[in-house]
């Protein structure tokens, strides 16, 4: 856990600020949300606002208190992983929550009409009853879309658009309906599902008065003024055609002629919103009821929105890397049939690249109460700032700068962790002349992109304060100054118990560390190339913090899950007896992707089902990386052990992994 990374970070979704235990009641609801959606750290001991570094008072007591009233207050029963750090010698008090299996978790003081919360933006949101259930449908691997409707018969949905639809694709006969999951068998009988209701559905209105789509043009840029609107309750497939010409209508073009044919040019990314369209119908939350799909065109930006969350405890940041996860499985199939969407999980990445194309920002995503909204601006950036914006969303290369830093700029990069104020960072080095200071140490720091100002339109602001960027906590140099400080390494000599971080190892955790040696000054271009003692000594010491075995690479990979060391797990175990009776031998410290794993194979899955999360491609890579440690964790387990490669071979979680999550 890289407390310096989380510093860095505003409260959000998965991260929140907690200055002591005085508000118990907030941190349970922040803790049930947390479970409940995407996961998250809420991390005591941190001044809201500023993130100042307070510490917490009496921790012992402090950790045993909370981890008592999270055992007593949330049901079903949550254990959460409880630790305390030592960083900077002050104590915090660290809760990390992982995605539940066993969702929705409520405040037993509520009850579960009242106390199910999920995480929206920096807020904790009560959910409603469809949104509760809709938790549960996540939590055991059901789609919505794939109920029946007992009331209904088959000839409420309209083969004859159906089998328009799919000619030349597909062979429309009798069973075809079932095999799409239009219809299901109910009670011995064939019945509309809720997905084909909501795609070819005659009654699609009496039975879902909220599933259409709402277009608005307006003039300017808010809702003032309306200039032309259409609402859309066609079925699906043809809703999103007619939608994306309503856009269209209201965009520029013009033509470039070539040899033999004419090319459209249009002022706005089409191929990037007919996406954003197609993912709206695909992954709206259709038992939320209030509200349809909304299309908003600006003069300078186009809005998209739909209800639901982001679908399986997802985030942002997940989208933006490409992971996907099907709310509508019926919708879904149908609409990858008729190649209205491509490869699930590279929609964001098209859509990008589409702007990009057009000299347009990336699109903003965002979860605005229980909807989410993606936003395409209009207002065209040059080329250069469209480098800086993709150069900002790639790690920094080793070769970037060659930079020489003094050891006095070392301790500001150091200080500059937190807020400054410049009479701080004077104060440090005995400075008194301000002028020479900002000259000789600030402003290189300023122009190398190291530090900045947080007030940055007002530099000569009684407020002003310097922090390190992003950029700095990326690079090399972030742990290469920090050696410089130490001339033992960033790694301290010892430490008695796997709770006792210090700052320069946490920083080693995340990045890795160069040899004694070189200068002072580090550049970004000098990697590490350690001698054999060396690496040794640093994973010994790594293991003893996260209990991974020697030999492995510094930091496990989302997808491994970590399998500590005897002597680790008997720690942790002491530990975890404080814990609300925490399973002994289970390691809970689970990436987010395992513990999407483990839910998925809460129910037999087969490997192509598994590699869908992801949107991975090789079988043989996602086996040996992914599934043989699980299954030799014995998390999960064949359901044909004695045939492993059976093409009827499913997984699905074991007896050790659901007594854990007990």
């Amino acid at each position: 856990m890289k407390i310096d990374e989380l510093l860095t970070h505003p409260e959000g979704k998965t991260l929140e600020f907690k200055q002591d235990l005085s508000s118990p009641k907030n941190i349970l609801k922040t803790v049930t949300a947390f479970a409940n959606t995407a996961g998250g750290i809420v991390l005591i001991g941190i001044k809201d606002q500023s993130k100042v570094v307070l510490g917490v008072e009496n921790p012992l007591d402090g950790e045993e208190r909370l981890c008592n009233l999270i055992a007593d207050s949330i049901e079903p029963r949550l254990v959460p992983n409880v630790e305390l750090i030592n960083w900077k010698n002050r104590t915090l008090l660290v809760v990390e929550v992982y995605p539940s299996a066993l969702r929705p978790h409520w405040l037993k003081s509520h009850g579960i009409e009242n106390g199910v919360f999920v995480r929206v933006g920096t807020t904790n949101r009560q959910a409603d009853k469809s949104l509760t259930a809709e938790l549960r449908r996540s939590a055991t691997n059901l789609s919505y879309d794939d109920e029946p409707i007992p009331e209904a018969k088959p000839e409420a949905l309209d083969f004859r658009v159906a089998s328009k639809l799919f000619a030349g694709l597909r062979n429309w006969n009798k069973s075809t309906s079932e095999t799409l999951r239009l219809t299901t068998r109910y009670q011995g009988r064939f019945v509309p599902t809720i997905g084909g209701m909501l795609l070819f559905g005659s009654l699609r209105d009496h039975y879902f008065p909220d599933a259409w789509i709402q277009c608005g043009r307006f003039g300017g840029t808010d809702k003032a003024r309306i200039l032309d609107q259409l609402e859309i309750k066609n079925h699906l497939p043809l809703a999103l055609n007619e939608a994306f010409e309503f856009i269209k209508k209201h965009a520029l073009h013009t033509a470039e002629f070539g040899k033999l044919q004419r090319k459209d040019v249009w002022n706005i990314p089409v191929e990037a919103l007919r996406e954003a369209l197609a993912n709206a119908i695909v992954h709206a939350d259709y038992s939320q009821t209030g509200a349809p799909i909304r299309v908003a065109i600006f003069d300078d930006r186009i809005e998209i929105e739909n209800p639901g969350l982001l679908a399986g405890g997802l985030t942002i940041a997940d989208v933006r890397n490409g992971v996907s996860k099907l709310r509508n499985r019926v919708i879904g199939r149908v609409f990858k049939e008729l190649n209205l969407i491509e490869h699930w999980g590279s929609g964001f990445q098209r859509m990008q690249a589409s702007c990009r194309e057009m000299n347009l920002p990336e699109p903003t995503m965002e979860e605005v109460a229980f909807r989410f909204r993606i936003t395409f601006s209009l207002t065209r950036v040059s080329a250069q700032a469209q480098q800086n914006e993709i150069k900002q969303q790639q790690p920094i290369h080793r070769k970037a700068i060659k930079l020489e830093l003094s050891q006095d700029q070392l301790k500001i990069l150091d200080k500059c962790l937190n807020d400054s104020t410049i009479d701080e960072l004077m104060a440090i080095l005995g400075r008194t002349n301000r002028t020479k200071f900002r000259d000789q140490v600030i402003k290189p720091l300023l122009e190398a992109e190291l530090i900045e100002m947080t007030i940055a339109d007002k530099p000569q602001s009684s407020k002003q304060r310097y922090r390190t960027t992003s950029s700095y906590k990326e690079s090399q140099l972030f742990c290469e100054g920090v050696e410089s400080l130490n001339a033992s390494g960033c790694v301290e000599d010892s430490l008695e118990t796997p709770d006792k971080y210090s700052p320069q190892l946490l920083r080693t955790i995340s990045q890795p560390t160069r040899t004694k040696g070189t200068k002072s000054g580090p550049s970004r271009d000098q990697i590490e190339i350690g001698t054999e003692s060396t690496k040794q000594n640093k994973a010994d010491k790594f293991s003893a913090i996260s209990g991974q075995t020697k030999g492995t690479k510094l930091g496990p990979s989302r997808d491994q899950v970590e399998i500590g060391t005897e002597s680790t797990k008997h720690n942790k175990d002491k530990k975890s007896s404080t814990i609300s009776g925490q399973t002994k031998g289970t390691k809970s410290g689970l990436s987010r992707d395992q513990v999407e794993i483990l839910n998925e194979c809460a129910n037999d899955s087969t490997i192509d089902e598994l590699m869908a999360i992801f949107g991975r491609t090789n079988r043989t890579k996602f086996r040996d990386q992914v599934i043989k440690p699980l299954l030799e964790a014995g998390l999960i387990e064949m359901t044909f052990p004695d045939k492993p490669q059976s093409p009827k071979q499913r997984y699905r979680t074991t007896a050790k992994w659901r007594k854990s999550q007990s």
